[in-house]
């Protein structure tokens, strides 16, 4: 399950950038686009080449997590109007200087307490040498570790499939709502679970439920359920666009954990993305978990390590 993500090549296609500042003139001020391409321009040259394949997800992921952008001095904020959560309301890009950082602060957190949203500052490695300690002065946390692990694409080791499992690929309208009920009860069973306060109030299962009506989104995801003797018992999705492959929302009702589920749908995610021609195939997990060693199994490495930095 993604927690945290750098969206943000929307703002340099036109279209995209009319159809933002048309959805956000009620809440932000319009986007001078020219400003926007440079300052976003001049972050990305910071990034290594793993740091870029990061940013790139916006564009397998827009429309689905984050629909609006706001720009700051010295940063950028992406978010949704449904979501609240810290995970998906995130400041980044930070390129201020450490004497403006106090206003910076003072401006990001007056926007988002307009709009009731946490947030929290998503820093790159390249990053977070500069502004973990003055984030740490101001009472903020890392409430989000992000490893980004990445894999070739192409041929991987496959474990052999529990025999009880049938892993089937979403296709109508009822089986997305298997899907969206699975997720549920995947990331809302267990309290003990990291995931276990990420959806509040449905919003993510509208979202999935609103987005597989969007033709757009449709054509770059394929989701998928795991069954277990005929019972829904896992999910996951794979996002792709122009060779990049992106394996998300990977869960496991608790009644089902231990069986190889994840395994299961992760292996038809994998076997998707190698259709889809996807040279570069990403995730990102919580290191050293149960995720992490199955997706390190599969071939995957990590390359990237982002934290997201909340207000305690």
């Amino acid at each position: 399950m993604v927690t945290g993500l750098t969206q943000l090549s929307l703002i340099i296609r036109d279209d995209i950038i009319t159809l933002m500042s048309e959805n956000t003139k009620q809440t932000t001020p319009s986007i001078n686009v020219s400003k926007a391409r440079e300052y976003l321009s001049n972050w990305i040259n910071r990034l290594n080449r793993y740091e870029k394949y990061v940013y790139q997800l916006c564009e397998i992921t827009e429309g689905v997590y984050w629909t609006k952008i706001k720009q700051f001095n010295h940063a950028l904020g992406v978010y949704s109007d449904p979501i609240n959560d810290h995970y998906w309301t995130l400041v980044i890009g930070l390129t201020v200087r450490k004497d403006q950082f106090n206003g910076l602060v003072d401006e990001v957190e007056l926007f988002f307490t307009k709009l009731n949203k946490k947030h929290s500052y998503y820093l790159y490695p390249a990053d977070q040498r500069g502004y973990n300690n003055l984030l740490r002065k101001r009472g903020f946390r890392i409430a989000i570790r992000d490893n980004y692990m990445f894999h070739r694409g192409g041929a991987f080791y496959a474990p052999p499939i529990n025999p009880h499992i049938q892993v089937k690929k979403v296709t109508n309208t009822s089986e997305n709502e298997i899907y969206i009920d699975t997720y549920s009860r995947a990331f809302e069973t267990d309290p003990n679970d990291v995931y276990f306060d990420y959806s509040e109030g449905n919003v993510y299962q509208e979202i999935y439920r609103k987005t597989w009506l969007d033709k757009k989104v449709r054509e770059k995801v394929h989701r998928f359920v795991a069954f277990y003797d005929g019972k829904p018992g896992a999910i996951g999705a794979l996002y792709f666009n122009n060779g990049l492959g992106y394996l998300s929302e990977i869960g496991t009702d608790p009644k089902f954990r231990k069986q190889g589920m994840a395994t299961a749908i992760s292996i038809a995610c994998l076997e998707t993305a190698n259709r889809e021609k996807c040279k570069t195939i990403m995730l990102i997990t919580e290191g050293n978990s149960p995720a992490y060693r199955l997706y390190k199994k599969l071939g995957f490495s990590t390359k990237v390590v982002c934290h997201g930095w909340t207000k305690a």
